[in-house]
């Protein structure tokens, strides 16, 4: 069976679609790596889902986060991660994202292999916190250009990211695999609740995921001085200083006592977490382009919680569409705090569509079947390669 090196740039412990892909893949017997970056947090290399993890080792990792270094530091997880390749012979490069395109593309150079390009979000038009070098994008840019077109295979996440993609670059659609949770029976119940205990008379609110700017959370907390005390507002996901100001604006605001912050979770444990709350939201900038023409994870998450959501202008046809949640201005507190207000009081409205936000996650809206569409395109590609090989 083909061996498949899969890379990417980040420690491996919160990435959901990349744990789902090697997972369904590994089962189907694809001798699986995962090339990842080690911190002092996770070991070197270990066996998930039966699919391994190798973690490269940056020694250039405690130098400052400046420019000049940052480079160096990509440059050293390039050439360890193509080293790891040629050690495993990998017939396929799998690369996750356009940063982690680059070693992928090397070694699949090198090695003669296939090379598929994930892409996650448009990588030249995403959320960035920090500030830009100048000319930065436009390199980025260029390579993209390049190396979208040596890709054996192109994927991404909605089909409007997937047509961007080919009218940027002149080439055919990618095809989409999108990021949702594999589809189980999950009971509504109290982890939150009785997590933080809130009273269960009380309505929670959920954001789980990353935090940065552009995602709407300051609008979110603002949002709780225009509805009652019974709403209450839980923050899940990874620690961070960004996180930590949110706390200080919900203080500035004096609603920190309705504010509750939780850490990052398994990401096989997010469902049942968002399960846990009543009302669901996704209210990122839709000047962000990536964002913009995305199908959000914290969507399908929500729809397989069977939790009703509230959204601002991105993805707002498709939950109008699904019956699945409400839609408000997400620059707007006051908007906001209607629609949430809206949707849970409305207690008719409220039941029909948590019924709808299962039915669609059952029907069509999960791993189970976007997983069997990776298999199906791996299976292509092996055919591929036996046809060749025969006729050599």
């Amino acid at each position: 069976m083909f061996k498949v090196a899969m890379y990417v740039i980040n420690n491996f412990t919160n990435d959901a679609r990349v744990r789902r892909e090697a997972a369904t893949l590994a089962d189907k017997g694809y001798q699986l790596t995962v090339i990842a970056l080690k911190d002092s947090e996770t070991p070197a290399e270990e066996v998930i889902d039966n699919f391994r993890v190798k973690r490269v080792r940056a020694y250039t990792r405690s130098l400052p986060r400046i420019p000049g270094f940052q480079i160096l530091k990509y440059l050293e997880f390039i050439i360890r991660a193509v080293l790891i390749s040629l050690r495993l012979r990998a017939d396929i490069c799998h690369a996750h994202d356009l940063n982690a395109l680059v070693p992928a593309y090397i070694a699949a150079r090198l090695l003669k292999a296939y090379l598929i390009y994930d892409s996650h979000e448009l990588a030249t038009q995403r959320n960035i916190p920090r500030r830009r070098l100048w000319g930065e994008m436009t390199l980025w840019r260029c390579l993209e250009r390049f190396l979208i077109r040596k890709a054996h295979l192109v994927i991404t996440v909605s089909p409007e990211i997937a047509a961007e993609l080919a009218r940027m670059y002149g080439i055919k659609p990618p095809q989409v695999i999108m990021n949702c949770p594999p589809y189980e029976e999950v009971p509504r119940h109290n982890l939150l609740r009785d997590h933080f205990g809130i009273d269960r008379a009380d309505v929670v609110i959920i954001y789980q995921g990353v935090f940065a700017p552009n995602r709407g959370l300051e609008v979110l907390i603002e949002s709780l001085l225009h509805l009652n005390d019974e709403y209450k507002l839980v923050l899940l996901g990874p620690h961070n200083a960004y996180k930590e100001s949110l706390k200080g604006l919900a203080g500035k605001l004096q609603v920190l006592e309705r504010v509750y912050l939780h850490g990052a979770v398994p990401v096989e444990d997010v469902v049942k977490y968002v399960a846990s709350a009543d009302v669901g939201t996704f209210l990122s900038n839709p000047a962000i382009k990536s964002h913009r023409l995305g199908l959000p994870n914290k969507l399908f998450e929500c729809m397989v919680a069977g939790t009703p959501i509230v959204v601002g202008a991105i993805c707002r046809e498709l939950v109008m569409e699904l019956e699945v949640g409400v839609t408000c201005d997400q620059s707007d507190p006051l908007s906001l705090a209607a629609a949430i207000n809206k949707l849970y009081s409305d207690r008719e409205l409220y039941g029909r569509m948590q019924i709808n936000a299962k039915k669609w996650a059952r029907q069509e809206y999960n791993w189970q079947m976007q997983g069997e569409k990776l298999c199906v395109l791996y299976g292509n590609m092996l055919q591929h390669h036996l046809r060749n090989t025969n006729v050599s």
